[in-house]
């Protein structure tokens, strides 16, 4: 069984704990600075990893929970698979512990844990009473029916239970996508002597590995990978879910910080404005406004914006809608990505959402085609997102890992959808790709049409090369095109013969005038037997010119005819079996040969000889033993000799 990867995050009101809970759980103090450590106080993000039961590997940020440090905070918990809330049982829920916990509901985080620390200074009754208020304050959240575990970070108390708690959680979530692209936003950005500039960050997607090329967005610099670590361990690939540094070559050291966003080069595009489905907070002290300034954290990233209403002047505490905001500064965001939205003085966060637009053009507010079009990207239905996704794909052809980024959804879910869809016929299977049967049909029908020209035009041709076919198709996208052919090769409509592929029911054919030729061009090429003329020497002596011998050569080698074994060097396959034949004989009689002894067994040259050898070699037919060769294949016992 694979390990499987996650990150976790503590969330909850200073002074209650995190940091001593992840230093007893895991033996790693998560307060790195000089700063944090003179005031015992957490100021900036920490990390730990942690292994848990069933193979299960988690890495672990650990957040302030001082209101004064919540940007720290939000640039912690966009990555997070499950969270902790952390909660002082003496103290229970404070002003933090509501806001974190608000902003983990609204970035949907997909599973938590609930932590009643400094159990070792409260009697067994007033944690019950503890629990029982925490579990009334926690109705209507994402973890109303979360576990709540019991611990203590000085006695170690309930902290194997609350590892079996985690393990659990975590078991029953579907890891990352590692087939999309790698998305990584940077939290933190460093140099190391002799090494240079490195970030570090959690890879919310994809894989990536040592020597990649990577985009450093939203300011569009381009990087290589010099080297990976997880965990301080030097590693040559990273994949989703894992805490990883990343040492960039071919970058500035101060043109990177936190906010930024490693992807392939290419894939994303910054943007200024985007569409959201936003759902505001039932405590928000008063209703957002249209054009009302707000803060928007993204990730890792934070950027000063507008709010302006699609519909209506605003919006109610605990309401949602649809809106679009326009940002001061660039931020790369994906569809579905989940935002915070925070009032302009930082002090009150008033709602989140999802990312229905990444980069949306202006709206004329209250277009109702405008609005009826991101209404059908919205909700539980992923149908309409998931094919205008397809739709828009550059290469028209997308896997279903690669979609489940790209919506945001988890894998299972996507699959899933995909299924119905293909049962619907909207979408088709492409080995491992899906796409739109209305762009997958016409270039099926192409490729027929392409292949019956190359063969009216061409009949004596054993095949084309793929990237000749591709090229002579000339599809306005090219991945798909790719992936029409290798469905066409894997249901047998295409077959390969000798690496060039042609229609099943074609067989290579020459009219009278040509079957003559060839004629003399293989009574050339038979009279020397395993001595044979050179190649280029053959049309002159077959008395053939220079157009028709063009179509014999493709016609020879193209069908396996003929077989090349130098550039001057070709034989008959006829001849090929016939030496197959007389080595095969020699060795059962005499065992295994030497090249000399194998040269005069064919009457031939050790010009010849040592490419005749060595072509048998490659094909299995005779394997070599130091300076003899023996056959590769006993056909009396059925047994294959070699070690």
């Amino acid at each position: 069984m694979s390990t499987k990867h996650f990150i976790l995050g503590t969330a909850g009101h200073v002074d209650h704990g995190k940091t001593t809970l992840l230093k007893a759980l895991t033996g790693i103090d998560t307060d790195r600075l000089p700063e944090e450590k003179a005031r015992g106080l957490s100021i900036d993000l920490g990390f730990a990893n942690l292994e848990l039961p069933g193979r299960i590997r988690a890495g672990i940020v650990d957040v302030p929970g001082h209101e004064r440090f919540l940007k720290n905070m939000l640039a912690g918990v966009g990555g997070l698979d499950l969270a902790m809330l952390v909660v002082d049982t003496r103290e229970g829920a404070r002003p933090q512990t509501h806001e974190h916990l608000d902003i983990l509901d609204l970035l949907a985080t997909r599973a938590g844990v609930v932590v009643l620390t400094k159990m070792d200074l409260v009697e067994p009754d007033l944690a019950d009473l503890a629990e029982e208020a925490l579990r009334r304050e926690l109705a209507g959240t994402f973890l109303a029916q979360a576990p709540i575990v019991r611990v203590s970070g000085l006695t170690g108390e309930g902290l194997d239970r609350l590892r079996e708690t985690l393990a659990e959680a975590l078991e029953g979530l579907p890891v990352r996508p590692t087939e999309a692209p790698f998305h990584l936003p940077v939290d933190r950005v460093f140099l190391r002597a002799g090494f240079g500039a490195v970030v570090t960050g959690t890879l919310w997607a994809g894989r990536l590995q040592l020597a990649d090329r990577v985009e450093i967005l939203p300011e569009r610099l381009e990087a290589r990978v010099r080297g990976l670590q997880v965990h301080g361990e030097s590693v040559s690939e990273v994949c989703a879910g894992q805490r990883m540094a990343v040492n960039l070559a071919r970058v500035e050291p101060g043109s990177l910080h936190r906010g930024q966003v490693l992807a392939p080069p290419g894939l994303l595009v910054p943007t200024r404005r985007l569409d959201l489905r936003l759902r505001t907070l039932p405590r928000a002290a008063r209703p957002l406004r249209h054009r009302d300034q707000v803060r928007l954290y993204a990730g890792t990233a934070e950027a000063l914006g507008r709010v302006f209403m699609m519909e209506g002047d605003d919006l109610a505490p605990g309401s949602q809608g649809l809106v679009q905001v326009a940002l001061e500064e660039p931020v790369v965001l994906r569809r579905l990505d989940r935002v915070i939205l925070r009032d302009f003085t930082a002090q009150h966060t008033v709602g989140g959402g999802e990312v229905l637009d990444p980069a949306a053009p202006r709206h004329r507010r209250g277009d109702v085609r405008v609005l009826a079009e991101l209404r059908r990207h919205q909700g539980s239905d992923a149908a309409q997102p998931l094919l205008a996704v397809l739709a828009r794909a550059s290469g028209g052809a997308r896997t279903p890992g690669a979609l489940a980024q790209d919506l945001q959804l988890p894998l299972l879910e996507v699959q899933s959808l995909v299924e119905e869809l293909v049962a619907s016929g909207e979408v088709v299977r492409l080995g491992r790709y899906v796409a739109l049967t209305h762009q997958v049909l016409p270039l099926r029908q192409q490729l027929a049409e392409l292949l019956g020209n190359l063969v009216q035009a061409a009949p004596w041709k054993g095949g084309w090369r793929r990237e000749e076919i591709l090229r002579l198709l000339g599809a306005a996208k090219p991945r798909l095109a790719e992936e029409v052919l290798s469905e066409a090769c894997r249901c047998g409509e295409v077959v390969d013969r000798c690496g060039l592929l042609a229609p099943r029911a074609h067989v290579p054919r020459l009219d009278p005038a040509q079957q003559e030729a060839l004629q003399r061009v293989e009574e050339v090429l038979l009279k020397d037997r395993f001595t044979p003329v050179d190649w280029d020497d053959v049309p002159y002596l077959a008395e053939v010119d220079a157009r028709l011998w063009k179509v014999l050569e493709d016609h020879l080698l193209e069908t396996g005819r003929a077989v090349r074994l130098t550039p001057q060097i070709v034989f008959l396959e006829s001849l090929l079996e016939e030496a197959r034949g007389i080595l095969a004989e020699r060795i059962r009689a005499e065992g295994p040969l030497t090249a000399s002894r194998a040269r005069e067994a064919l009457q031939t040259t050790r010009k010849y000889a040592i490419p005749l050898l060595e072509h048998f070699d490659q094909t299995r037919f005779t394997r070599r033993v130091g300076d003899l060769r023996d056959l590769a294949w006993n056909p009396e016992s059925g047994k294959d000799p070699s070690p």
